[in-house]
């Protein structure tokens, strides 16, 4: 296992975007303690062990982990492992940040779960990913939405130049409160959601009981050889437009004749 790959999922349940689906992720890799990385620097993640079949279920306090695969973190003497306790720590540090940006969400959408994957040095992931279902899901927090296309977009970045340097995810489903009347994005939401999103990537860095490795957040793609630890998060003013993934939704046509 070279990182992890934890995403969070959410989709409309009703009305008239029902099927519509977002999904947002972060990528991990590990670190030794004594020797992590500096926020800013380029490193080579450590090789770990391997990917190894193996299910059960775990109960966290919010949910419960589907477990499907473990691999030792660290060289073959560590004890510290991608366990099912890791897996469902991962997954409650991301439902904390949901809930956190929750209140700029639309209450039409809600997030149900979390998926939990482990990639190789190839950027393949040889089993299926665990999955943590929410006991209850995580509904937005506000009665007027925007279309699911329009998002805000959390920007990890370090001080590279070109697209090595940046990662982001796009928050789906707002809230048309986090609009300003010209039509930017609010100063006070977007310290809010940069906040929680530190905080997340703080989390998944701290996982209880390990002391040998250190879990990073990193900027890469999946197959990169080596990563870069961000020094950063970053919003802007104005709103994105994201790719629709869709599933289920019909589209209605209406025609004026010529």
């Amino acid at each position: 296992m070279k990182h992890v790959y934890i995403t969070a999922h959410g989709s409309y349940p009703s009305g008239s975007w029902l099927g519509e689906a977002a999904q947002i992720g972060v990528r991990v890799a590990y670190a030794p303690t004594l020797t992590a990385p500096a926020k800013g620097d380029i490193w080579t993640p450590q090789d770990n062990g391997a990917i190894t079949p193996d299910f059960g279920t775990l109960a966290g306090a919010n949910g419960s982990l589907a477990r499907t695969w473990t691999a030792r973190v660290g060289p073959p003497a560590s004890a510290e492992n991608c366990d099912a306790a890791a897996q469902v720590d991962m997954a409650e540090d991301m439902r904390t940040f949901l809930a956190s940006v929750a209140p700029f969400q639309y209450n039409g959408f809600r997030w149900t779960h979390c998926k939990i994957a482990a990639v190789d040095a190839l950027g393949k992931t040889p089993v299926v990913s665990s999955v943590y279902t929410f006991t209850a899901p995580v509904i937005g927090g506000s009665s007027s939405g925007l279309p699911p296309q329009v998002a805000m977009a959390l920007s990890t970045r370090a001080n590279l130049v070109g697209r090595r340097g940046r990662g982001r995810v796009y928050i789906p489903a707002l809230s048309q409160t986090i609009c300003s009347t010209d039509g930017t994005i609010v100063g006070s939401s977007a310290n809010t959601m940069r906040a929680a999103f530190k905080t997340l990537i703080d989390n998944l860095q701290n996982v209880p009981g390990w002391s040998l490795n250190i879990p990073v957040v990193f900027v890469g793609s999946s197959d990169s050889a080596t990563v870069v630890r961000p020094v950063e998060v970053r919003t802007g003013s104005r709103l994105d437009t994201i790719q629709s993934r869709r599933r289920q939704v019909t589209e209605a046509y209406t025609t004026t004749a010529l």
